[in-house]
């Protein structure tokens, strides 16, 4: 199969987890979790779960990079993190700005109490203009965003309605399945 378009690439909505907005962390983890495999569907580990809303709309998505920033709030709020997202930051420089924090940073400690607490609506990304796509966007559309933009996951759409996901994987993927069956 020739691939032309986000659609030929996506997982269909209807494969994907999905849970109402307000629930919790623990929620999400759990589903982030569940190998999602049935007949007939993709069996994945779709570290992703979609939000919905109350008309069942899909109105954001929570990845693994969102639950491990739910573990401190000062992840979000301590000048200078926003250096560790910068490629090739030395593990010094990440090492200090740890030991800032205080003895008392343990991101593990109350995890429990979070998972239960932390709602998803405060740590789910909101679909907006650079991480969505069309259904019938070409791959060259497909992979800019992917590469130039940071973005590991796009939601597509159709008619302004969620029909999928697509992930930098699932592209990976058919890059990489189209390049075994050349012959070099």
């Amino acid at each position: 199969m020739a691939i032309k378009t986000a659609s030929d690439l996506m997982v269909p909505l209807e494969e994907i987890s999905k849970l109402p907005s307000g629930a919790s962390l623990a929620e999400a983890v759990g589903l982030m979790e569940a190998v999602q495999c049935s007949m007939g569907l993709r069996c994945s580990r779709r570290h992703v779960v979609l939000v919905t809303g109350d008309t069942d709309a899909v109105v954001g998505w929570l990845g693994m990079r969102d639950v491990l920033t739910s573990l401190d709030p000062r992840y979000h709020t301590r000048k200078g993190l926003e250096q560790i997202r910068a490629p090739g930051i030395h593990p010094d420089e990440i090492r200090t700005l740890v030991e800032s924090f205080g003895a008392s940073l343990s991101p593990l400690e109350g995890i429990c109490e979070k998972a239960a607490r932390v709602r998803v609506d405060d740590l789910m990304h909101r679909p907006g203009g650079d991480d969505t796509i069309e259904a019938d966007a070409s791959l060259d559309e497909v992979v800019i965003p992917l590469v130039n933009g940071g973005h590991r996951l796009l939601i597509v759409q159709r008619d302004g309605r969620t029909v999928g996901v697509l992930s930098l994987e699932d592209v990976f993927e058919a890059v990489s399945e189209a390049i075994q069956r050349c012959e070099v």
